[in-house]
């Protein structure tokens, strides 16, 4: 019973420990799983970042660009400007727009007085303007008189004046148009100067001191409304073509899509004709935009990771468009931008479904030994339970045997006892009596034997240890040996005293040495069964039984001491037992905490060591 529950505490103990085991293996799973999820999104956050790192680089590097480009388009007129917006206290400076306010003089006035010398002149001019009014007018009086001799002075004289003082061009270009136009018709102009004072200008490359037409109108865009300006690029492609001056990429310019930008148009990313912009302002107000493609940007970025390794070629990076808040401060150019950058790859889907695939096979498997386990646990209780019935119907069994036999035992020993006196006398009959007796004293110790291991298997034997003294162990033996054989018995005691005293239940331990005893006299071939009992004198509690029987095959040692266990040879076949008598002794020194073992043996005689635990 007590090593059952023993047993069952082992088992339910186990399966704790199991179950807490494989809690504490899932638990490394999940977070092995978790580590694993955090590695693949800190790679896919790093490329992000780093995809994002190269687009800010190349937005600095094209603002720089930009700003280079600037100075050039101011200078040149004739480079397109259409993919830069750079406006300068307030004024847009490029691309060139048109004058959006009307100022005197009028261009087409000033073009058709010059033209038609009954047309009056232009009002509110100053006397600068006054007077290159009245050079031209000289320049084409000669001009259409065809005053060749004076013709080249008064001209030169205008180039000069021209040179010196810097007028409004809304009456300069016009001016000289209409002085070119009517110098084409009435005379004959070099060629030569045609296109210097149309294109070339004068002075060298670095500074011109005459701009020509052409670029001069374009230069000035943005003093003439639409109308005017449409009017003069006629007039001045007309004579170009007339001369033979290149003028495609001024009619280029001229017929360039006109781009509105609002008064105060916002920093960041906007969006101006359909077109997507990038635009800044520094402290000053200078306001510096240039287009951007957001998928050539993404394309730029992902041939650059593809080149340094970071992504391969099935990989790609993706844009998607975000909406910022009107109110949202943005400390640098570089994080202008209405999308995010994100990198797409097979690898990451690949990588996370192996990591989902092997947190749930190693999950499933936890589950399953777990499962297992309490299946086990179940089996083995079940399997105790119907041991400990077994064990409960064994006792019953036992005890309702020996009940039953123990109380016919006892009237028949009655009987025999009063048939003996009775049969006093009766010369034929008179041992029937004491052979029954013996013989109902043998089956009295059977019983008892059943009994008795029947408690210590139940652990039910209340162990009481006392200081144990041989001699009067061997004297309670000795007064009741004759029941149990015919056989004489000698029994010794050696140096019965020891020097470390033993503490032991005598009770049991004179059933221990009356089942040696009667091992002695059953399986002995002699006439005298001589024991001997001696403490041992190399071993500390420790007790030695000796006897002259036939002795024990080596290989055997172990075995006797089994429960039911006996030797069936030709010595022993005929001998009656019941394979109790050394399992009994071997329960009752487990019982002492020590150990019963065969010494030595042969064909003398057995000697048996009884250790005993510490008392």
């Amino acid at each position: 019973m007590k090593q059952l529950r023993i047993l069952r505490i082992i088992i339910l103990s186990g399966f704790a420990a199991v179950i807490f085991g494989l809690l504490s293996l899932q638990q490394l799973i999940s977070t092995e799983r978790d580590d694993a999820l955090s590695g693949v999104s800190q790679q896919r956050n790093a490329l992000n970042q780093y995809a994002l790192r190269v687009y800010e680089q190349s937005i600095k590097e094209k603002f720089s660009q930009a700003r280079a480009q600037v100075s050039q388009l101011l200078r040149n007129p004739f480079l397109d400007d259409s993919g830069i917006i750079y406006i300068e206290k307030g004024t847009q400076k490029l691309p060139r727009p048109y004058a959006r306010n009307v100022s005197q003089p009028n261009p087409v006035t000033v073009y058709h007085s010059l033209l038609n010398p009954q047309t009056s002149d232009p009002r509110n001019l100053d006397a600068l303007l006054l007077k290159r009014l009245a050079l031209y007018r000289s320049a084409i009086h000669h001009i259409k008189n065809n005053d060749t001799g004076a013709i080249a002075p008064a001209i030169r004289t205008i180039l000069k004046h021209r040179s010196l003082y810097q007028i409004d061009p809304r009456f300069d270009i016009p001016s000289v148009t209409a002085l070119l136009t009517i110098f084409s018709t009435f005379g004959k102009p070099n060629q030569k100067f045609m296109s210097r004072v149309i294109l070339e200008g004068y002075g060298n490359t670095s500074r011109k001191i005459i701009t020509g037409l052409q670029p001069d109108l374009l230069s000035n865009k943005n003093k003439f409304l639409k109308n005017e300006f449409l009017f003069l690029t006629q007039q001045i492609m007309t004579l170009s073509q007339k001369h033979n001056i290149p003028f495609k990429t001024f009619k280029n310019r001229v017929e360039q899509k006109i781009l509105v930008i609002p008064d105060s148009p916002a920093k960041g990313t906007s969006y101006l004709d359909n077109t997507q912009w990038l635009m800044s302002t520094d402290p000053a107000g200078t306001v510096l935009g240039f287009k951007v493609s957001v998928e050539k940007v993404r394309q730029n970025i992902q041939q650059h990771m593809r080149k340094v390794g970071l992504i391969q070629k099935m990989d790609k990076v993706n844009t998607t468009p975000i909406k910022r808040q009107s109110t949202q401060v943005i400390k640098h150019p570089a994080q202008y931008r209405d999308f995010t950058l994100s990198i797409e790859t097979p690898r990451w889907e690949i990588q996370l479904s192996k990591i989902e695939s092997r947190y749930i096979i190693k999950t499933s498997l936890i589950f399953l030994t777990g499962l297992i386990s309490l299946l086990l646990v179940v089996l083995s209780l079940l399997h105790q339970r119907r041991k400990q019935q077994y064990i409960n119907l064994k006792t019953e069994f036992v005890q309702a045997i020996s009940h039953e036999l123990r109380t016919p035992l006892t009237s028949i020993r009655l009987m025999a006892e009063t048939l003996e006196m009775r049969l006093e006398g009766i010369t034929e009959a008179k041992d029937y009596p004491s052979r029954i007796v013996k013989d109902i004293d043998g089956l009295s110790f059977l019983v008892e034997n059943i009994l008795s291991f029947n408690r210590l298997e139940k652990g039910l034997w209340d162990l009481e240890r006392d200081p144990i003294n041989i001699d009067d162990l061997v004297s309670a033996i000795n007064a009741e040996i004759h029941l149990y054989t015919d056989k004489k018995v000698s029994i010794t005691v050696k140096n019965s005293h020891s020097t470390v005293p033993i503490k032991g239940d005598s009770h049991l331990l004179k059933m221990l040495l009356f089942n040696l005893i009667r091992n002695s006299c059953y399986y002995n071939r002699h006439e005298i069964i001589k024991i001997t009992i001696h403490y041992c004198t190399d071993t500390r509690h420790c007790i030695e039984y000796s006897d002259n029987g036939f002795g024990i095959d080596k290989d055997k040692w172990q075995e006797v001491f089994k429960d039911f266990y006996r030797i069936l040879d030709n010595q022993r076949a005929s001998v009656r037992g019941s394979g109790l008598g050394l399992a009994i002794c071997r329960k009752i020194m487990h019982l002492h905490g020590g150990k019963i073992y065969i010494h030595q043996s042969d064909s003398q005689g057995s000697l048996f060591r009884l250790v005993f635990g510490d008392t």
